[in-house]
């Protein structure tokens, strides 16, 4: 657990000395369990704090850049948020001794009784005086409360009396009946832990919890009884401990008990990193370790240094602040605010009918199997009509050795009716293959579409993007199919229509130029590929698509001065924003856009082509902006 109690007191000296005494300009929801809070204050400029309640990846901290606003989020909370926190100012940021619990003080002029009018849609950015305070009004002051505790974790709302206005999570007394955290209850803190404070014990004290901890498991590492035992040590903090005092982080509880020495090392170093709060010598740090030559993953972050980590050959890269560290770590692992919960949702949904399709598609070639297989009957049918004047009433087989075959026969049946018993089946089987051809091709280019959309998945950068995909997921799933938009009707202006929401623009091909100055549109969507393609590009320009596998559509404008160079550059983002994108080189396909074809009765983006050359490229290192991945929420 990365955010453990010393790591949550670093990040409180860090707010208190960065946004303490700003104020809050803008606060939304970068996903259904995460707000992001733009502070301003005088001298050190804006601010962007964010609180995540995630069950694995609950944090708070500073982010460099704003996260994206999800617009699907628009709950009670954001509506209260916006009375009782935008426009105040932050007073204090608090933190019970040794827990996982950050609050935040802010404070607002207003009348709390005052009718205000509430809009659930929109971002709640302010503009002029819309989150002005009122001067003559009384300063309610409130508490914004992140709880970072696992899958318990939560963000709540505290008025001035103590009591909760609402919450992130609503824990009904069905399920806690110490904490019912719902609006109009008491706030309840959660119970204290019942451990041993780190900076008010004694060798006797330790070495008692971890002869506790041998007890319980015979073999069980020192730093498990360091975790059991004292308040505020997470399983990191108490493996850099052991480490430091003992240079392992194996050495078993039950062989340190006994030994004063030992115990003593312990107890310094683990009052070392916890003085920290004291001294303010923190030394933020992300561990990350090498997969393949360039590419690399985080394993761990913390305010100090992760010299065991380091020892087991982890690369330790110094942060200038707690929250710096933070940011990188969850950038690396992929899973900041809703945009990776958004990406989760949307893959476990693609995924789901892709299984569906794989199932369907193997059950009707083992149809299409067992179809062809009775093409036996009839000729078995056909035979015994030319060999039954060799049958002997009662007769239960024929054999005809010079065709390799046998047949099983009714001794009920005259020769006649057993061939006329095999015409019946074979009948049957002939008109349950009828069809099939056609429904297996259905099924497979459901396997492809499922495979394009979670390629697409891949390269979504925004929430918007992310949104498209889920779109044209839900169209397939509904049986509909996206919209396609014919030759004319970049001719017809669309009607204006009075009172009505404008409806929201599918993201548009991605526009870039080569290093040389070439126009390229690329598609990382079905929508964008069938816009890039089939509306936008014109006959004579090159089209480039990696070959047999999912990806975007490439368009290479042929305008006077496009060079070998341009259609290499072309073919390296056609690689790159398609399925094998990881690998050292990729085939891509090439024509003239005059000479690719939709695929009739397919899904939008789905093309074939001819007159094609191939060329083999390195996928493009693509630039930050370009670069598929979640933006920080």
């Amino acid at each position: 657990m990365p955010f453990d109690a010393l790591t949550i007191a670093a990040v409180r000296q860090e707010l208190r000395d960065t946004i303490v005494g700003g104020r809050v300009q803008n606060l939304l929801m970068p996903g259904p369990l995460a707000l992001s809070l733009e502070i301003y204050r005088s001298g050190m400029g804006r601010s962007h704090l964010l609180l995540s309640a995630h069950p694995q990846h609950a944090r708070v901290h500073l982010t460099s850049v704003a996260p994206s606003r999800d617009p699907e989020q628009h709950p009670p909370l954001l509506l209260l948020l916006r009375k009782y926190v935008r426009g105040g100012t932050l007073l204090d940021v608090w933190q019970p001794r040794h827990e996982r619990i950050l609050g935040l003080s802010i404070a607002k002029r207003f009348y709390p009784d005052k009718h205000q009018e509430y809009h659930s849609e929109g971002d709640f950015r302010h503009t002029g005086d819309e989150v002005e305070e009122e001067p003559d009004a009384p300063l309610v002051t409130i508490q914004l409360i992140v709880e970072v505790m696992g899958r318990m974790s939560n963000i709540v709302l505290v008025g001035e009396d103590g009591i909760i206005l609402d919450s992130i999570k609503r824990i009904p007394p069905s399920l806690n009946r110490y904490r019912t955290t719902l609006p109009h209850q008491p706030y309840v803190e959660p119970p204290p832990q019942e451990k041993r404070d780190p900076m008010h014990t004694s060798i006797n004290a330790m070495s008692l919890e971890l002869a506790k901890a041998a007890e319980e498991d015979k073999g069980a590492a020192a730093w498990k009884g360091l975790v059991s035992g004292f308040s505020g040590v997470s399983p990191t903090l108490a493996r850099e401990v052991v480490f430091r005092a003992l240079g392992d982080t194996t050495r078993a509880a039950e062989q340190i008990a006994p030994q004063p020495a030992m115990l003593t090392r312990l107890l310094h170093e683990l009052q070392a990193l916890f003085s920290f709060e004291e001294t303010r010598q923190w030394e933020p740090t992300l561990a990350w370790r090498e997969r393949g030559e360039d590419e690399r993953h985080p394993v761990d972050f913390a305010p100090y240094r992760l010299t065991h980590l380091e020892h087991g050959g982890a690369t330790l890269e110094p942060c200038a602040s707690v929250s710096e560290a933070a940011s990188k770590y969850f950038v690396g692992v992929q899973s900041l605010g809703g945009h990776s919960a958004l990406k989760s949702q949307v893959r476990a949904e693609i995924e789901e009918i892709k299984k569906r399709d794989e199932r369907k598609l193997f059950a009707l070639r083992e149809e299409w199997t067992r179809a062809e297989a009775q093409e036996e009957l009839r000729r078995k049918g056909e035979f015994l009509l030319a060999y039954m004047h060799t049958l002997e009433p009662g007769q239960r087989k024929l054999e005809i050795p010079e065709e390799k075959l046998t047949i099983d026969l009714d001794p009920n049946l005259t020769p006649v009716e057993n061939a006329q018993a095999l015409f019946r089946e074979y009948r049957k089987a002939q008109s349950a293959h009828e069809g099939l051809p056609e429904k297996i091709a259905g099924a497979e280019i459901g396997v492809r579409f499922a495979d394009e959309l979670l390629t697409s998945l891949d390269l979504a950068a925004t929430h918007d993007e992310i949104r498209a995909v889920q779109n044209e997921l839900r169209l397939a799933r509904s049986g509909a199919s996206l919209p396609q938009q014919s030759k004319n009707d970049n001719k017809q202006k669309p009607a204006k229509s009075k009172g009505r929401k404008p409806q929201d623009k599918t993201p548009q091909p991605l526009r870039l130029r080569t290093r040389y100055g070439a126009h390229i549109l690329v598609g990382r969507t079905a929508s964008q590929n069938e816009i890039a393609t089939f509306r936008l590009a014109a006959p004579e320009d090159l089209w480039f698509h990696a070959q047999n596998v999912p990806g975007g559509h490439v368009i290479l404008r042929t305008e006077p001065g496009v060079t070998e160079q341009d259609i290499q550059e072309a073919a390296s983002l056609a690689a790159a924003y398609s399925k094998l994108r990881a690998e050292a080189h990729v085939d891509v396909v090439y024509t003239e856009r005059k000479y690719v074809r939709r695929v009739p009765n397919a899904p939008p983006g789905f093309a074939t082509y001819k007159n094609e050359q191939v060329v083999r490229v390195a996928p493009a290192k693509l630039a930050a902006k370009q670069q598929p991945g979640d933006v920080p929420g």
